[in-house]
């Protein structure tokens, strides 16, 4: 007994032909869909990282205080 006939299905020949032309209708396959949304996903990513990086470098959230100190970070008229 083939596995075919157990499912009840026939085997599935795929020509070169059908190939041929399942590529001119779908542009090259599944990476042409994929790929625009894998490069949107990594463009996000690296701003997102960069982003947050550069945030915690510079000590983003004393920009969120009322303390005179916090000015320190990025002014130099503190008198040093």
């Amino acid at each position: 007994m083939k596995i075919a006939d157990s499912m009840h299905t026939a085997p599935i020949i795929v020509t070169p032909e059908d190939m041929a032309e399942t590529l001119a209708t779908t542009g090259t396959g599944k990476w042409s869909r994929a790929l625009p949304r894998l490069l949107l996903a990594a463009v996000i990513g690296l701003v997102i990282g960069i982003g947050g990086y550069a945030v915690l470098y510079a000590k983003g959230s004393s920009y969120l205080t009322d303390d005179p100190a916090a000015c320190a970070n990025c002014h130099s008229g503190s008198g040093v």
